[in-house]
């Protein structure tokens, strides 16, 4: 069976320009601002525990559906 690719539309200027004012004039969705922005930590560094503290080894089983599903 023959899958066509998908293929990403991006806005003209005119567009792009069009999007941006209506989003910045919502005052529910105002930017960030720089202070706000240096709060931001990598989510890596969220999932991994601290160095030193203490793990916990698990280990789980999965039906062969389960994990196919997630293989795709």
């Amino acid at each position: 069976m023959y899958r066509r690719k998908r293929e990403i539309v991006w806005p003209t200027d005119e567009e792009d320009a069009a999007i941006v004012a209506a989003a910045l004039s919502d005052p529910d969705a105002q930017p960030l601002t720089e202070d706000e922005l240096a709060q931001f930590r990598p989510w890596r560094a969220r999932l991994l525990a601290p160095p030193g503290a203490p793990t916990v080894t698990l280990t789980m089983e999965f039906d062969a559906a389960t994990i196919a599903a997630f293989q795709r």
